[in-house]
């Protein structure tokens, strides 16, 4: 919504006080778009929800609005859904999901994976023993620590990769078990974390 350039009280506050738009970009750390979207009453071109609160906020303090006059303003702003709230749902819905899903589920997803990194081991034992010439029991009788770090490797990344950057793991795809990323999933503490609890039951 717009206001006219003359009745808008925040524009108004600004030249009676002879302040410039550069002035007030040096106090708040507002970009001129905004200001001037803001010092001639266009508020439909501001972020809507918090952001707009925010910087209108920030603009009515540098000018000295009176307290009344800025919650004249604020319904005025872009109305939509906040960004805050709406996480928070988001969080919410994925949780509700987890608390639907039959806790069999859990079980059974982790017996896939199990199988599944079981038989990835295998194949990287048979791989290795075909390229090396060898058979697989010569293998695993001759070199058993780097086979077990090059296995656990796998497992680690199987993890890490699926549990931690995807959400889930090929098991709970397959079971229906639902994505647990109610965060940013590329944020190391969340993707780690995710990792290390993809077979913990849904609380």
């Amino acid at each position: 919504m717009r206001i006219g350039y003359v009745m808008n009280p925040l524009g108004v506050a600004r030249r009676m006080r002879g302040l410039s738009l550069a002035e007030i970009a040096n106090t708040t750390r507002l970009s001129p778009r905004h200001l001037e979207a803001i010092d001639e009453g266009r508020f439909a071109d501001l972020p809507v929800g918090i952001y707009a609160r925010s910087y209108v906020r920030a603009f009515a303090d540098a000018v000295g609005l009176d307290t009344a006059e800025l919650a004249a303003i604020l319904p005025l702003l872009p109305t939509e859904e906040d960004p805050l709230p709406a996480a928070a749902r988001a969080r919410a819905a994925v949780a509700a999901r987890a608390e639907r899903v039959p806790r069999t589920r859990v079980p059974a997803a982790a017996g896939l994976d199990l199988l599944l990194l079981f038989i990835l081991n295998a194949v990287i034992v048979r791989v290795v023993a075909m390229t090396c010439g060898i058979g697989a029991g010569a293998l695993l009788t001759h070199t058993p620590l780097p086979l077990i770090v090059l296995c656990a490797t796998t497992w680690v990344l199987y993890f890490i990769l699926l549990a931690g950057v995807h959400g889930r793991t090929m098991g709970q795809v397959v079971c229906g078990v639902p994505d647990r990323r109610p965060e940013c999933p590329l944020r190391l503490r969340v993707i780690l974390l995710r990792a290390v609890n993809a077979w913990a039951p849904a609380d």
